[in-house]
This record gives structure tokens, sequence and C-alpha cells, in this order.
């Protein structure tokens, strides 16, 4: 029950950074009709659920890192593609528009998995040398060099 209620949060999430995003664009490119109807707004939410299924996918510990990159790859690129093509998003029909969709879905994976992996790189970096200052204090801490955390035991 946690997965499916994570699967709704997480999906949920995406949808509001999604649409934020595009009323974002929208605001700075100055488009008038920025109305999104029922059928797109189910179209988003339905690829942001796609989004949250495919990141619990990557999170699985089984399989070897590189094969879950790829089923998250082309997860959400079905998804992706799907959604632009039913939500009619493009101008272009047929084979041409799944081309389309494949390069511009690739590309931006590309730049959004370089920047998460950056982030997470240095987020790990981050926590390792936090951990390394916290167990040098704890080792300061247990030779009792460190008068204002030293408490005596023979009170």
């Amino acid at each position: 029950m946690k997965r499916i209620e994570r699967l709704f949060l997480s999906g949920c999430g995406y949808t509001v950074l999604i649409l934020t995003l595009f009323y974002l664009f929208a605001l700075i490119v100055g488009l008038e009709n920025t109305s999104i109807g029922v059928g797109r707004f189910f179209i988003i939410l339905f690829f942001s659920l796609m989004i949250s299924f495919s990141e619990m996918i990557f999170e699985i510990k089984n399989l070897r890192r590189l094969f879950r990159l790829l089923i998250h790859y082309f997860a959400l690129m079905i998804a992706f593609v799907c959604t632009f093509l039913l939500g009619d998003f493009f101008e272009a029909k047929g084979m041409t528009a799944v081309l389309i969709a494949i390069f511009v879905y690739t590309l931006l994976y590309a730049v959004i998995f370089s920047i998460t992996a950056a982030v997470r790189k240095l987020i790990g970096k981050a926590d390792t040398a936090i951990e390394g200052v916290e167990a040098k204090k704890q080792s300061v801490d247990k030779r009792g060099k460190n008068d204002s955390t030293y408490v005596s035991r023979f009170k």
C-alpha cells in the first residue's frame, strides 16, 4: 500500500511541477491562451504517474545499474512518446512525430539525467565530508580531549 501511495503522491508532485513549468514558459513567451483541458490534464497526470513508476523501477537494487538505467530510459520513452502523441502536442503526424518525440525525449533525458547525477554526486561528497567530520568529532569525544562534551563517569 505504501508503494501505491508513494506512486500517486510522487506522480501528483510531478504533475504540479510540469504544469508550473508550462505556465512559466507560457508567461515568458507571452502565450495568450494557456488553458489546458481536462483531457490534456489527465494525459499529463498519466505521464507524471509513469515518471513516478519508472523512478520506482530505477530504485530496484536486485538489477545491475545498467539494466535499471535501460529499463528506466525505455519506460519513460514509451510514456513520453505516447503522451505527446495522444495529447496532440506535435504538429507532425505518423512516423515523423514518433521520431521527433524520441529525439526530443533522448535530449531531455540526457540533460536531466546528467544534472541529477551531478547533484547526487555532490550530495554524496557532502555527506561523506559530514560523516568524516562527525567521526572525527566522536573520536575526539571518546578520547576525552573535548571538554565541552566530556561527561565524567566518576560522579
